[in-house]
């Protein structure tokens, strides 16, 4: 549910942008129909910006607490996992497949929330470059268009289209790679616990 949320404000994203490389056509030849345009595109983006402050509130804390917990089950099914391969040589094949298989279930559901807000950002990083080609134009704007302009450029920093998680981090693969190599760094931590705390079991033996 929360990826089809993200694609369907990127679906809206998208037709925003095929707005705006609409308006920059028309940008030279009727000042009256580009000011009207300019005005939807930024009633649009405001829009957009107040769905995805909603979608933060509603669901930022569901995943930060999803991607808590698809990190420590899959750290833990793989530390089972090599637990099991270890001490149990004949142990259930079935087992083992079963936790490969819900580690790799869980590191899916992250990559697919962070791919769709990855390609989410990557559309309102559009938007500011189509936007920013208002400054190039051939002929000079109107001061209230020009005036309109900019106060969007402002509007675009201060509110990106990009998901933030509890106002933390901005969730796209980044995020995911810090899951990760933080997975990655307490399971071998547990791997060297378990080693050490096995030899030194021995040597009181």
């Amino acid at each position: 549910m929360v990826v089809s949320c993200i694609d369907i404000i990127r679906r809206f994203v998208q037709i925003m942008n095929s707005n705006i490389e609409k308006t920059l056509k028309i940008a030279n030849n009727n000042n009256d129909k580009l000011r009207s345009e300019i005005d939807m595109v930024i009633q649009i983006y405001e829009d957009i910006t107040d769905v995805i402050r909603l979608f933060q509130q509603n669901y930022g804390p569901l995943i930060l607490i999803l991607q808590c917990y698809c990190m420590f089950v899959t750290i833990n099914q793989l530390f089972y996992l090599y637990g099991f391969g270890l001490s149990f040589k004949n142990g259930s094949i079935l087992f083992k497949l079963m936790l490969i298989v819900f580690a790799m279930l869980h590191s899916l559901q992250l990559l697919l929330i962070a791919k769709a807000a990855k390609y989410l950002q990557h559309e309102g990083n559009r938007t500011k470059h189509l936007w920013y080609r208002f400054n190039f134009l051939p002929q000079n704007l109107p001061v209230a268009i020009e005036k309109s302009v900019e106060e969007m450029k402002l509007h675009m920093v201060l509110n990106p289209i990009a998901i933030e998680l509890c106002g933390m981090f901005t969730l796209n693969y980044f995020i995911l790679y810090a899951v990760i190599a933080t997975g990655a760094e307490y399971l071998v931590m547990l791997i060297q616990f378990d080693i050490g705390s096995s030899k030194f079991a021995k040597g009181l033996n």
